[in-house]
């Protein structure tokens, strides 16, 4: 039922997606009467407010959807300045500290996110305890669309990516790694499939003034989207492209250049029917291969051998939902990250720096706190290590 994801972050993104869509599929003119009737119904305060969805953001679709409707615009000028609007009410500190960690797939989806800052106490096993500064940058340089028909929605850009862990003394911080990148990508994305007009006039009746207010009117406009998408069983994302950038340490001494070519996917299923959608299971995996380029004072530099190399790196992630407490959400996530040279050199095995691994669960939950362990280590780090984190993410 609506009134089950009505508090879900996904929810209003499904809409977001949805909305211009099915609004689209109108391709008889409104004549001036129409548009005045259309008009004198539109109650976007209303309609957002019964259906308990965050107010800025619904009046954004709402709005967008009527322009549609009475034809103020091209398609493409509508979606621009809803996109536009959007991420001016979305991507503000407030919002996003409150609602992003609703859905890991709004998380992953909105592009020229801010930058995350995560302040944690690092609890070494076998050292002192030491405050870090974990920070992640995800900046939108260029983007576009590819007009295209079929089942995929196309699109490409380009980025500005860094993240790391920076500590008062570099010498003390078990996750001394600094990512820094310029990534050019092209994504396919799951496109939602367009309706025909009794879809939209059916639509139309039971939002308008009289059916507003109406819990069966509400229960069956739910039934009809939820008909519509599940046809889709899930939302996929996929992306390649090229990184050019460098790893270091915080104090950019030790470095390396790298460039790599990379996919990575990600799914979110739609249907009940399904374990990963019955659970709220968000899976996704990247993969790159990497050309990396070290200076003298890389650890693997430092045992012996600094000649350039290439590599096999993965991430894979799972988000899981748990519950709400307090009335916020609950999450358990888990992360595995692998770096394997290829055909490491006898001195560079020894000292053991031809493969990294690092594991890390975190349970997130209200107001931005986490809990984490995390065991092995980075490209940048001589050791293993296994840490505990007890930390606040804030969104900038």
């Amino acid at each position: 039922m609506l009134s089950q994801l009505m508090f879900r972050l996904n929810f209003i993104l499904k809409l977001l997606l949805f909305f211009p869509v099915f609004i689209s599929t109108v391709n008889a003119q409104v004549n001036e009467v129409q548009k005045d009737v259309i008009k004198s119904i539109a109650m976007p305060d209303e309609y957002c407010k019964k259906l308990k969805i965050e107010l800025t953001v619904c009046k954004v679709i709402y709005e967008a959807g009527l322009k549609k409707i009475i034809g103020d615009g091209s398609n493409e000028e509508i979606r621009v300045q809803l996109e536009e609007n959007l991420k001016a009410v979305i991507l503000q500190p407030d919002y996003l500290n409150k609602n992003l960690l609703e859905s890991a797939f709004v998380a992953s989806k909105i592009e020229g996110s801010p930058l995350t800052l995560e302040f944690a106490q690092l609890d070494r096993k076998d050292a002192d305890n030491v405050l870090g500064l974990k920070y992640s940058l995800d900046y939108s340089i260029k983007k576009g669309y590819i007009d295209s028909s079929g089942d995929w929605d196309k699109r490409w850009g380009f980025k500005l990516l860094s993240s790391g862990t920076i500590t008062q003394n570099s010498e003390e911080n078990p996750r001394n790694f600094i990512d820094l990148k310029v990534t050019a990508f092209g994504s396919i994305s799951t496109e939602i499939p367009t309706q025909g007009e009794a879809f939209f006039a059916r639509a139309m009746i039971l939002t308008n003034a009289v059916n507003i207010n109406k819990q069966a009117a509400i229960d069956e406009l739910d039934a009809m989207f939820e008909n519509a998408l599940s046809p889709l069983g899930g939302y996929q994302w996929y992306t390649f492209g090229v990184d050019l950038g460098l790893e270091a340490d915080q104090e950019f001494k030790a470095k390396q250049n790298k460039i790599s070519g990379f996919v990575y996917g990600q799914y979110e299923s739609w249907t009940k029917s399904s374990f990963i959608g019955a659970m709220g299971i968000v899976p996704s995996i990247r993969i790159g291969v990497d050309s990396i380029d070290p200076n003298k004072e890389t650890p693997r530099a430092l045992a012996g051998d600094n000649s350039s190399y290439y590599r096999i790196s993965g991430e894979a992630s799972l988000w899981v939902p748990l519950g709400r407490f307090n009335d916020q959400p609950l999450v358990l996530t888990f992360n595995y990250r692998t770096y394997d040279e290829l055909s490491p050199s006898d001195i560079t095995k020894n000292a053991k720096f031809d493969n990294y691994r690092l594991r890390t669960y975190a349970l997130r939950g209200p107001y931005g706190l986490y809990v984490s362990y995390s065991s092995g280590q980075l490209p940048m780090n001589f050791q293993s290590e296994q840490l505990i984190e007890l930390g606040l993410k804030l969104h900038l």
